[in-house]
């Protein structure tokens, strides 16, 4: 269905119910092949069907799950470091992959100690590769990290924390934060790496002065990179949204066909949503019948929620475990209404029925012409 015939005129419901939805042990009490957060419904004989002149309209009511992954995770906390280290005299190359411990933070200063601890820690071990030895070369400094101040106090919330290097080792440092690799540039403050072939990008502010390296945000640190999750179904429909919804579509259109049925503030504990009017997240779809209706959960960028892109087959995320969405806690309810819509009168062929065939000892009868009469 177009953008343009999806404007309806006189829409009349014809038929309306709910559909309560528990994503909650999805391999015992559904098809098996379901996830807590990545779940099918088959309708059997439940099938919904619209006639002639109608759509079907699902519209979300209610969700509701607990809040367990974590704010830092493998798409926020992840930053590369790029330089030079001396190698008995020889300035070598490194590029290496490093992370913030994954997890809540209560407070700004937090993550910032967080990621100099992670700078220095992932320093020692490249150092220890190249060299082959074992030596803390790499230390923190004994300035404490800013910002001190937390969300809602005063102050710029600006990053600055310092490392050491017990000699002159690093000739070059840099820390990129790549686009590709998620939002660690909204949680740092930093700018953002598009085209990741760079080699000269830095995306913090980094000086050096006597063996100390210093290092600041351009803008303000933040405790969450997403404030949202995204329900979506693989429903057709008509909606639309931008392309930076969808990551894992390397179309550069500014819009792209939709699957998001709705989008749900993260709170502390709970996420949840209610609707007030009944239509603030709805889909019109294409269909005439749905006999399965998948939904699943998903970040602003269109991946399962706490893992990478290329990891998003993974059972987890937060945690040790490997089966969160199936054993653990990385579930759902939900309440959808299904409406039943007439959108117009659909327009039929009336003509008047064919007249029935004589019966056969009559269809065989002459014609009369004439009478003869004496």
């Amino acid at each position: 269905m177009s953008l343009q015939t999806s404007k309806f005129h006189g829409q009349q419901v014809i038929n309306s119910f709910n559909l309560f939805v528990d994503t909650e042990q999805p391999n015992i009490h559904g098809n098996g092949q379901s996830k807590g957060d990545d779940f099918t419904i088959n309708f059997g004989s439940h099938g919904i069907q619209a006639g002639d002149g109608e759509i079907i309209k699902l519209s979300l009511m209610n969700f509701n799950m607990y809040n367990n992954f974590y704010n830092i995770d493998v798409n926020s906390g992840r930053f590369n470091l790029r330089g030079k280290m001396d190698v008995g005299g020889t300035p070598t190359d490194f590029y290496e992959v490093a992370n913030i411990a994954y997890g809540n933070y209560k407070g700004l200063k937090e993550i910032a100690t967080a990621f100099r601890v992670a700078i220095v820690s992932k320093l020692n071990a490249i150092y220890d590769d190249l060299n082959s030895t074992s030596g803390n070369i790499f230390s923190v400094s004994s300035i404490a990290p800013k910002p001190t101040e937390d969300m809602g106090q005063g102050g710029d919330r600006m990053m600055d924390i310092r490392f050491q290097q017990a000699s002159i080792k690093l000739t070059e440092f840099k820390i990129q934060l790549l686009a590709s690799e998620g939002e660690s540039y909204v949680i740092l403050g930093g700018n953002r790496q598009d085209v990741s072939s760079s080699t000269s990008f830095n995306s913090l502010d980094i000086s050096e002065f006597n063996n100390t390296f210093t290092i600041k945000s351009f803008y303000p640190l933040q405790r969450i990179p997403d404030p949202y999750i995204y329900l979506r179904s693989s429903q057709a429909q008509n909606g639309l949204e931008t392309s930076v919804l969808s990551k894992s579509n390397s179309n550069n259109s500014d819009l792209l066909s939709s699957n998001i049925l709705g989008k749900v503030f993260r709170d502390v504990e709970f996420i949840t949503y209610n609707s007030s009017t009944g239509d603030e997240y709805f889909m019109n779809l294409n269909q005439k019948k749905i006999s399965q209706l998948r939904l699943f959960l998903t970040d602003s960028k269109g991946r399962k929620l706490g893992r990478a892109l290329r990891n998003g087959s993974l059972g987890t995320a937060s945690g040790t475990g490997d089966s969160q969405n199936t054993l653990g806690n990385l579930a759902f309810t939900a309440t959808i209404r299904i409406d039943i819509v007439k959108v117009k009168d659909p327009n039929v062929l009336e003509t008047k029925p064919l007249m029935p065939p004589l019966p056969a000892s009559k269809a065989q009868r002459g014609i009369i012409t004439s009478l003869n009469v004496n």
